[in-house]
């Protein structure tokens, strides 16, 4: 199963709810505080079950998990709504992280473990570009550097766009369509007989304008000989 597979399938739902829940809060929509907090804690720890399908994720599941707990945190501190400041007061992080230092423990994971894995930095990846550069409002440059090396450690080059127009934890693949060449010469070939057509075209054209030609001085003669001019 690929990573991006993975993250479709166990991963994804956490994120997708986070961000619906984002977009509703910011619409002022009326939601529990305890509702989001259980619903995300249930969804995490789900995620973290399924994870543990895979031998070959053991390692760093608890980074996966880490990531995600403070990606939720990262957004709901700073979305404006009822529970912001009680959330802020009791973050998931300290409950299901046993940690209070999201932001150096994130780029820290960030510089050391996500560029050496292609899941992680793909996940690390999404949450850098849905939360976490914003804390480098003011450091474009190192911005533009986080993305680039997460891009290229996740070897995402052919499904993500450069732009991250399409960016989303369950983004589809683009669309590959094989490179079909044409025959060779096919395009001299084709100028050739265009170029034949035209000239048979022309002259075709101009027996039937020459003929009307003809046929009108002939008129004319005749005129000029009845009439005597």
């Amino acid at each position: 199963m690929t990573d991006s597979t993975i993250i479709n399938k166990e991963i994804k739902p956490v994120i997708d709810y986070l961000i619906d829940t984002q977009w509703r809060l910011e619409n002022k929509d009326a939601m529990s505080y305890d509702k989001i907090r259980h619903e995300l804690k249930e969804g995490i720890l789900l995620m973290e079950q399924k994870l543990k399908k895979y031998p070959n994720l053991s390692d760093i599941i608890h980074i996966i998990k880490y990531a995600i707990v403070v990606l939720c945190d990262e957004i709901l501190n700073f979305t404006k709504w009822e529970g912001q400041k009680k959330w802020q007061n009791a973050l998931l992080e300290k409950e299901m992280c046993n940690s209070v230092d999201a932001g150096n423990l994130f780029f820290k994971y960030m510089d050391n473990e996500a560029l050496r894995h292609p899941l992680l930095a793909e996940i690390f990846y999404i949450c850098f570009v849905l939360a976490f550069q914003k804390r480098l409002k003011n450091e474009h440059l190192s911005i533009n550097r986080y993305k680039e090396k997460l891009y290229h450690a996740a070897q995402l080059t052919h499904i993500i766009p450069d732009n991250d127009r399409f960016l989303s934890p369950g983004a589809n693949q683009t669309i590959n369509i094989p490179i079909k060449n044409l025959p060779p010469l096919f395009g001299t070939t084709s100028l050739i007989i265009f170029i034949v057509m035209l000239i048979g075209a022309y002259l075709i054209a101009s027996q039937f304008l020459w003929h009307d030609v003809i046929r009108l001085i002939l008129d004319i003669s005749n005129y000029i000989t009845t009439k005597g001019y």
